[in-house]
């Protein structure tokens, strides 16, 4: 198990989990959101082969519509 930080809160996740993983498991459709990791944007087409490592810090952003 490795611990994360995502939008400012802990969680512990199995080892060579992806961020596409972790979305799929907070039910965020990657369509929808920018994920930031240590500091820097991941490209959507990079989500499901980018594997979270131990300490690393997550800021997920989620679009909303409206108007």
């Amino acid at each position: 198990m490795i611990c994360v930080k995502v939008n400012g809160r802990q969680e512990t996740l199995p080892e060579n989990y992806t961020i596409a993983q972790l979305l799929s498991q907070k039910e965020l459709d990657a369509s929808y959101v920018v994920v930031q990791r240590n500091l820097e944007i991941i490209d959507r087409s990079l989500l499901a082969e980018t594997r979270l490592n131990e300490g690393d810090q997550l800021e997920i952003v989620k679009f909303l519509g409206g108007g």
